[in-house]
């Protein structure tokens, strides 16, 4: 019986020692398991990071582009706003170089004495007008450029002898006839082509049919 009893408890030790070794066993597994998630979980999340961060970067980087480009259209425009300033102030100046170089005078053709005289033209080839002129016109050149803007036929034998205007010629009504030139109702001491315009000169040519005229 003794020996029964014994044999019993072998068998219990033996059967405790192979339960014990099967849960250790268990537990190894279930530990090398848990490793290999935590394993598997960690280089997902460093992608997963790594992905964050590389969308950050993207992110920073089209902020930047966006700075940059909103820096240089502003840029460009202050450079537009500054060369259109300058264009309009360089504009302004020259304009008011221009006007400095204008001058206003008054200027007419008379021939009303070859009409008293009864030759077939009108008493004014052009009548008493306002006109501005360059700086610098001559007596001549007032002349020569109105005659040619009208359509009237100006004939000359030098810039200081006038041979005919509008068709009425020297001597035409009779020998002493012709065209002379007078500045502010006076007869000017220089030729036509020699005489420069003053601002508000009144330039008169007009024909004379004898010498008293």
């Amino acid at each position: 019986m003794i020996a029964a009893c014994t044999a019993v408890g072998i068998a219990q030790h033996i059967k405790n020692s192979s339960q014990t070794e099967t849960d250790t066993i268990s537990s190894d597994i279930t530990q090398a398991n848990t490793k290999a998630e935590n394993n598997t979980s960690e280089p997902q999340a460093a992608v997963s990071e790594q992905e964050s961060e590389t969308t950050a970067l993207s992110e920073k980087e089209k902020t930047v582009s966006t700075k940059t480009t909103a820096e240089k259209s502003a840029k460009a425009a202050q450079t537009a706003a500054t060369v259109s300033k300058t264009t309009t102030k360089k504009t302004s100046v020259e304009n008011t170089e221009t006007e400095k170089q204008k001058i206003t005078v008054t200027f007419s053709v008379n021939s009303s004495k070859a009409y008293e005289y009864g030759a077939d033209v009108p008493e004014y080839m052009i009548s008493p007008a306002s006109y501005t002129v360059h700086n610098g016109t001559t007596a001549f050149d007032i002349l020569n450029n109105l005659c040619r803007e009208k359509g009237i036929p100006l004939e000359y034998k030098t810039k200081n002898y006038i041979i005919s205007i509008g068709g009425l010629k020297e001597k035409d009504c009779g020998t002493a006839s012709g065209w002379m030139y007078r500045i502010n109702g006076e007869k000017p001491p220089k030729p036509a082509s020699k005489y420069v315009l003053h601002s508000g000169d009144r330039i008169e040519w007009y024909y004379v049919t004898n010498a008293g005229d």
